[in-house]
């Protein structure tokens, strides 16, 4: 995981915008909705650790098109995949799994102004479609936010 970080990081640094356009593009239009609920082969749930190190992933701007698509993939995910993702995370250095937390927390803090509104519709819907037993640290995670979020 720390030359996939190194090497997304050399990604974060290039100054040609089109060509991290081109390949935010792509994984939006191409490999997120690709990604099947039933993995061929466990080496495709490698995809689920690697991904949230792309920079763009830090963007809040890119919730809707990139982190939600990528988030409902990992909900939608069949039980043997999400189990084996699941003791994947749990195997990770604090360091990595810190992360992806501490961005999500600040998505979905920089949403709560447009969602103060709807918070109770936002807490329903959050809870309706997680499945606690399948994603355990996501489930805390994203309880934890939505119940911030309310107070």
């Amino acid at each position: 995981m720390d030359q996939v970080r190194d090497t997304f990081g050399k990604l974060a640094h290039i100054s040609n915008v089109p060509t991290i356009q081109k390949i935010t593009n792509c994984l939006e239009c191409y490999l997120l909705p690709s990604l099947p609920q039933s993995p061929p082969d466990v080496e495709a749930l490698r995809l689920y650790l690697i991904l949230p190190e792309y920079h763009m992933f830090e963007e809040p701007k890119k919730f809707s098109t990139l982190i939600g698509p990528f988030a409902n993939s990992i909900l939608n995910l069949d039980k043997p995949g999400s189990k084996v993702l699941d003791y994947w995370w749990g195997s990770l250095k604090p360091r990595y799994f810190s992360r992806i937390l501490s961005e999500n927390q600040k998505k979905a803090q920089s949403q709560s102004v447009s969602l103060s509104q709807s918070g109770e519709q936002l807490h329903n819907a959050a809870f309706k479609n997680l499945h606690a037993p399948r994603h355990p640290f996501l489930h805390l995670h994203l309880k934890s936010t939505v119940n911030e979020l309310l107070a």
